[in-house]
């Protein structure tokens, strides 16, 4: 299979910089998301892996080749777009075998290849069918079928769920990662839905404006973000942001925020002591938000007074939008919570997962623990 390199890659349009000083390892084997708002420049950075597009300056690996003068149709990679790009008049078997007929294979082993390819997506009973009598997750699996047949080193998948209804992306990402079990290939994966990121990769890297901004794993982006757009991107919902000061001195810090002061435990007191009179971006995820009367035993809760006001139930949470002072918040709580809209209610922050920019910077001044039944969780590769 193959290990990618992206080595001080730029991609320029005039002077629009779409992808800029990318330097970025992805190993072999690995599933790796591309994730980003629109404009971001995932795509770009595929399309200047396949070849599509030439690179402006610096060096793409293909396991260990360097390939920014190889042709595309010799990289050895295959790639699902967004729209499946079937041929209309051709059988779901022909879209299949169609490439590999092009490469002058011979027909036992088209025939092999497309009916593996086939087991595995669950499309045997479509090979016969025209696009037009297929659904849009059946189109998907016959588009990533066509990939597929091809076995190439590295997959590429430029938001390939784009299309789908809700259920059918929830499944189809499921189907996705098993594949990826199953093929014990590289997959690069752009998506601008961080859920599709989260549930499916190895690892995450994150594009904002051309620059790569943080690679980690799901759980080191969620609970160790480095900067305000990594903590704002990844997560749903959106992590609430309150601008505030870091006052105090050692061991007794303070986020004073207007209505919310929060006083430090010593241990991350003495980690933000140098910082002490900042301006800095306060980070709270609505689920370290909670109602005290369902408290988890693994938190520990620093009290806060907030008045609901709407709430939004979800069915196994409920979302409360509340105001802390002036300060709108997000809390995701408890769904047997008594808060009503219009009511003083007390909430408690779970401390421990209280997350802190610099207000300049909007980089992380110090990094939260990932939760130890987390920590030794393994890559999935």
């Amino acid at each position: 299979m193959a290990r990618v390199v992206y080595e001080h890659v730029t991609k320029r349009y005039g002077d629009v910089f779409a992808v800029n000083d990318l330097s970025l390892e992805i190993r072999d084997k690995e599933f790796l998301v591309l994730v980003g708002p629109s404009g971001c420049g995932k795509s770009t950075a595929i399309r200047l892996l396949a070849g599509l597009e030439p690179v402006t300056a610096g060096n793409i690996y293909i396991d260990d080749r360097l390939v920014n003068d190889i042709p595309a149709r010799d990289r050895d990679i295959a790639m699902v777009f967004q729209s499946y790009a079937l041929y209309p008049h051709m059988s779901v078997y022909d879209n299949m075998a169609f490439g590999l007929k092009m490469r002058g294979m011979h027909k036992d082993e088209i025939r092999q290849r497309v009916q593996q390819a086939a087991e595995a997506l669950d499309i045997e009973s479509l090979l016969k069918r025209k696009p037009a009598q297929l659904s849009g997750g059946q189109r998907q699996r016959v588009a990533l079928g066509r990939a597929i047949v091809r076995e190439p080193q590295v997959f590429l998948f430029d938001e390939p769920l784009s299309n789908l209804d809700a259920k059918l992306r929830v499944q189809t990402r499921a189907e996705l990662s098993k594949l990826h079990q199953r093929l014990e290939t590289t997959f690069i994966y752009v998506t601008h839905d961080q859920v599709e990121a989260m549930t499916m990769a190895s690892r995450i890297a994150v594009l904002k404006d051309g620059l790569l901004q943080q690679v980690g794993t799901p759980e080191d982006l969620y609970f160790r973000p480095d900067n305000v757009f990594v903590a704002g991107f990844i997560g749903s919902p959106a992590m609430n942001f309150i601008a505030g000061t870091l006052r105090g001195a050692a061991e007794e810090m303070t986020l004073d925020a207007d209505a919310l002061q929060v006083r430090l435990p010593a241990e991350r007191s003495r980690s933000l002591a140098t910082h002490a009179g900042a301006a800095v971006t306060i980070g709270i995820r609505p689920e370290d938000l909670h109602d005290p009367d369902f408290l988890p035993a693994r938190v520990r809760g620093y009290p806060v007074r907030a008045r609901v006001d709407v709430t939004e139930m979800m069915g196994n949470e409920k979302f409360l939008h509340v105001f802390i002072g002036t300060q709108p918040l997000l809390a995701r709580v408890d769904p047997r919570t008594r808060a009503r809209a219009g009511q003083e209610i007390e909430l408690t922050l779970d401390i421990d997962r209280l997350h802190v920019f610099d207000a300049t910077t909007q980089l992380a001044l110090d990094k939260i623990e990932i939760p130890e039944e987390l920590r030794e969780t393994p890559v999935r590769e």
